[in-house]
């Protein structure tokens, strides 16, 4: 089994006697232990009747078996044993997942096991589980993403199990609950045996002693022979080629070309459609988005997503479009396919494909650690896919160069192959997708536009891509100068501080730049705070297509605004970053805002504000909550308005205010040492005549209650109610997140699985700036926001009263989960670098807080932290702020009357105590 050099895991290919194929994953270092299962079914083998019914079974899985009755026991485990779980439905493919403490991976094992041989699938717990699942499938009615899909599903060949409705509801999962839980027990043991199935297990345990669990826990799991995929040689689409345009709900217009192919797995080791794509794709001078971005029809292009399955391949070409752009989609098209003759001609190149396999094969070789959870359900998935030998290296390998097999799958990229898709706000449907309701219509494409396409006019401004500059070979990590436990401050004055850390642990050839940029005059008033974010813009869309090589040779940057000014963060291969850094900063801090960018960036930034508006309810109120409690943040209506005014000149005005009083700080991360990184820095620093900002969020201490109502157009209602630190103090950091830690699972359990109020809705630890929250959220297709506030004071009320019944142990294992979380080891040199990164934003100098937050909790005793649920969260005045919507289908309700109402945000922000931190 090939693997990186840097990769230092151990891996173990073991097939059990029932036939179930485990891959064990030892990782010494790792302080968690995750396993996935997953199975080769979804949603394409749903009965045509019974729509959503592997999505159904997925959800009952979860809900006790043979050994483990208990409804919610499970995840109450998992809870108290410090992890997660979660799980899918895709199309072909479902998957099961967890991680928790390592002394507890044993049991967790033994428990989640019992899901693939035992579950109870009982008729008495259809009626609430098909519920939940109506729940999420409101939930997403509003959703483009889900509606445009839906639409997609509607114009496909009605045979092909594509056409399926994937979730499900009370509609389609209707009907007596003995025979649905019937119907959910045939599918189960038709697909879920040992022949259907993969098996992840990842932990610090040896390879051997995890493969003992894999035999203990999984072989009794029923032998079975792989189901086969029925639909392989149905053909995707009929009467190609077609167009079908569509409403979205937001204000968006895309153009996306989707050709339907068969499948190419068989090919994975030589990926011809990456190559095609990273020709096609391409993004710098020359480039179809080049072109196209000219004139003004584009803004962004994907080449080589699309749907995908046994026996079929959908290879897809996407436009975000202007206005104008949407007035020109025959010449779009045109210009693709005069693209696409370009790569047939000019394009099958050796040294190009060797190009595009080195990057693959940098990928492969620096791939960082991720979070054992997320990658066993991927190793999981990848088991299905390839065979054991390249389960790690199959989504990188590309070997043999073969022009023929790539001029095989660029002749299925034909005009007569197509289906043209086009989103606009000014469709107008004649008919309506199932399920979502989306208007849309279908039409046969124009004889001349095919005419057009067959024989596209030549571009002289089209060409391929020059050899990439940015690609050299990946040097080996910077010898270690001196092993230390945190960043150093190398550098500090009055206007500049810098500090930089060469990782000990993290020994790849990367590195991670964090550079603040911060000035009074960046964030001053809301048109202030307009000109910086559009400033940003301009810069970054000018630099996009210039720095394309260097984004594929495996630098990243991104240009961001904060509270206080800007943020440039830069990261990648060590020996790369200087030339990249320089062009960056030159063109943001010397040259004039790129005047050709304006009108587009304003555009899209007023598009995305408006766009705020179509979100679900809860994710409306959470940035709401961010509004009302950061003094200077004006709203996205008012940064929308403010955006409509703006000059040129007013962007070069500001640009030269913002420059003239910079406050900079920086940190330096990964295997360089100090000295190869901090003379190219001077750049900036010569720059720094600033102070450094303090920074300030609203206090809610001693408002008691207080409540605001808001209007969003959507059938659910929502709420969130949340409670803020008195200070940033260790102790009551703590008390939150003890109260999230103990809190969320029983949540969960009382307003989702009991209650049914609705599928989206948690506990949550919401710190903001260096104040702790701790933050109630629903969002309901069945109650108002008073039904919902009662709820939620309900459960918290009774669960004050069920923690006096809490044993000493039971609360120490509580302590154990928060005190293994603050202890979890970074994951990746970039998950360091952002946790350093935050450090030094929240004041945290010393970089200990995460220890000083340990030595809280092991202090922290049951009847203090009693005490204190009891007066700070039970108690009705409690200092609280409720954040309402209420749905279109609940505005006969009764109103939510409770605290003192937020009428005017203006007044309230400015009679309210600021919480300042340096």
């Amino acid at each position: 089994m090939r693997k990186s050099p840097f990769d230092h895991r151990t891996y173990r290919h073991i097939t059990l006697a029932n036939g179930l194929p485990v891959l064990v994953v030892e990782d010494a270092k790792s302080h968690r232990a995750a396993a996935a299962v997953a199975v080769r079914v979804g949603h394409f083998f749903d009965p045509p009747h019974r729509e959503g019914l592997a999505h159904f079974v997925e959800h009952l899985l979860f809900l006790g078996t043979d050994t483990h009755p208990g409804d919610g026991e499970y995840q109450s485990f998992i809870q108290r044993a410090g992890g997660y779980h979660n799980a899918w439905t895709g199309t072909e493919h479902s998957s099961y997942f967890f991680d928790v403490q390592p002394n507890h991976f044993s049991e967790a094992l033994w428990r989640f096991s019992r899901f693939f041989v035992c579950p109870l699938l009982q008729p008495e717990s259809v009626d609430n589980e098909r519920h939940a699942i109506e729940a999420e499938y409101r939930l997403k009615l509003q959703d483009d993403t889900r509606r445009l899909y839906q639409v997609h599903k509607a114009v496909v060949n009605p045979e092909h199990p594509f056409s399926k409705f994937s979730v499900g509801n009370l509609e389609t999962l209707a009907g007596d609950p003995v025979e649905l839980a019937s119907e959910a027990r045939a599918l189960y043991e038709r697909h879920y045996h040992a022949g259907n199935m993969t098996l992840v297990l990842y932990g610090p345990q040896s390879v051997a002693e995890l493969s003992s669990w894999a035999h203990s826990y999984f072989s009794d799991i029923r032998r079975g022979d792989k189901v086969p995929a029925f639909w392989e040689g149905t053909r995707l689409y009929q009467n190609l080629p077609f167009q079908v345009s569509a409403k979205p709900l937001k204000d968006q217009r895309r153009l996306a070309i989707n050709f339907p192919l068969p499948s190419v797995q068989s090919e994975y080791r030589q990926k011809p459609l990456t190559f095609i794509s990273h020709l096609l794709g391409h993004e710098g001078e020359g480039s179809l988005l080049a072109y196209l971005k000219d004139k003004n029809w584009v803004e962004a292009l994907s080449a080589g997503g699309g749907i995908s399955g046994s026996g079929f391949r959908e290879y897809t070409v996407q436009f975000l479009l202007t206005p104008l752009g949407e007035q020109h989609q025959v010449e779009i098209v045109e210009a693709l396919f005069a693209m696409l003759t370009l790569i047939r001609t000019e394009g099958l190149e050796g040294w190009r494909f060797a190009e595009r396999q080195r990057l693959a094969e940098q990928s492969f070789r620096l791939m960082e650690v991720t979070e054992p959870m997320d990658y066993c359900s991927h190793l999981a998935v990848n088991l299905l896919q390839y065979p054991p030998d390249d389960v790690l290296y199959g989504d990188f390998v590309m070997s043999d160069f073969n022009p023929e097999r790539i001029r095989y799958w660029l002749d299925f990229l034909t005009p007569d192959n197509l289906r043209l898709g086009l989103v606009s706000p000014d469709v107008e449907g004649e008919a309506e997708a199932p399920w979502y309701h989306t208007p849309f219509f279908t039409r046969p494409i124009s004889k001349e536009w095919l005419s057009r396409w067959h024989s596209p006019a030549l571009l002289p401004q089209l060409h391929l891509p020059t050899p990439n500059l940015f690609l050299g070979d990946a040097p080996e990590p910077a010898p270690l100068k001196q092993v230390k436990q945190r960043p150093d401050k190398v550098r500090e004055s009055p206007h500049l501080r810098l500090w930089h850390w060469q990782d000990p642990d993290f020994r790849l050839p990367k590195g991670h730049l964090y550079l603040a940029m911060e000035s009074p005059h960046a964030m001053a008033s809301p048109k202030h705070i307009a000109l910086t974010r559009l400033w940003l813009d301009m810069v970054s869309e000018s630099l996009t297509g210039e720095l394309y090589d260097a984004e594929l040779a495996g630098l990243s940057w991104q240009l961001y605004p904060q509270q206080a000014g800007i943020t440039l963060q830069l990261g990648g291969i060590l020996g790369r970053q200087h030339r990249l850094f320089s062009h960056i900063t030159q063109r943001l801090l010397d040259q004039p805002p790129p005047e050709h960018t304006l009108d587009m960036c304003r555009k899209a930034l007023i598009r995305q504000y408006h766009s705020l508006k179509q979100q679900k309810p809860v994710q409306q109120l959470l940035a709401e909550l961010t509004r009302l409690l950061q003094p200077s943040h004006p709203g996205y209506a008012r940064l929308a308005r403010e955006m409509e005014q703006l000059s040129f000149e007013d962007l070069v005005n500001h640009q030269q205010q913002v420059t003239q009083s910079l406050f900079v700080e920086g940190l330096v991360h990964g295997s360089a040492p100090r000295e190869e990184v901090t003379p190219w820095l001077e750049e900036v620093f010569v720059r720094a005549s600033g102070q450094e900002p303090v920074r300030k969020v609203l206090s809610l201490y001693q408002r008691g209650p207080l409540q605001r109502t808001y209007a969003v157009e959507h059938p659910d209602s929502a709420l969130l109610v949340f409670y803020q630190g008195r200070s940033a103090s260790a102790r009551e950091h703590v008390f939150f997140m003890l109260a999230q830690q103990v809190m969320s699972a029983t949540y969960f359990d009382e307003l989702r699985n009991k209650q049914q109020l609705g599928y989206m809705l948690g506990v949550s630890f919401f710190p903001m700036q260096r104040l702790p929250g701790l933050l109630f959220y629903v969002q309901s297709p069945v109650a108002g926001p008073v039904q919902l506030l009662d709820a939620i004071d309900d459960f918290i009320s009774d669960f004050s009263l069920l923690l006096l019944g809490l044993s000493q142990s039971q609360w120490q294992a509580t302590q154990s989960a928060l005190l293994h979380q603050l202890y979890q080891p970074d994951a990746t040199l970039a998950d360091r670098s952002s946790r350093l990164w935050h450090a030094i934003g929240q004041g945290d100098l010393t970089f200990d807080w995460r220890q000083r937050l340990a030595e809280t909790v092991k202090n922290f005793s049951k009847t203090e932290f009693i005490k204190m649920m009891m007066k700070r969260l039970r108690a009705k005045a409690a200092d609280r702020l409720l954040l309402a919507s209420v749905g279109q289908q609940h505005r006969n309700l009764e109103p939510l009357e409770e605290g003192q109402f937020i009428c005017d945000v203006s007044q309230f922000k400015s009679q309210s105590r600021l919480y300042k931190s340096a």
